[in-house]
């Protein structure tokens, strides 16, 4: 009988050492998670359209050369399709 409950005993407390720092990370985490993410919304302030929106917004050197890369797609593929005319 006492071999029995060693045996018992020795799995539980495993059983518990294992599932215990689980259970408090999964805690600890759980709260800061909320806590960082209203903290996040209440200083950016995301609650606004205009700011979510500039958050958003492209660099205008970006956007720039997106339009010129765009328009400089167009281009090329045009000049494919004479090519491919003519041969």
């Amino acid at each position: 009988v006492m071999a029995e409950v060693r045996a018992y005993f020795q799995v539980a407390y495993k059983r518990v050492i294992d599932v215990a720092p689980l259970w408090i990370e999964k805690k600890f985490l759980r709260d800061i998670y909320r806590l960082s993410s209203h903290a996040l919304i209440q200083k950016l302030k995301l609650g606004s359209s205009s700011k979510c929106a500039h958050y958003l917004a492209d660099d205008p050197n970006v956007a720039r050369t997106r339009e010129e890369e765009t328009a400089r797609k167009s281009r090329l593929e045009a000049i494919r399709v004479e090519l491919d005319r003519f041969g």
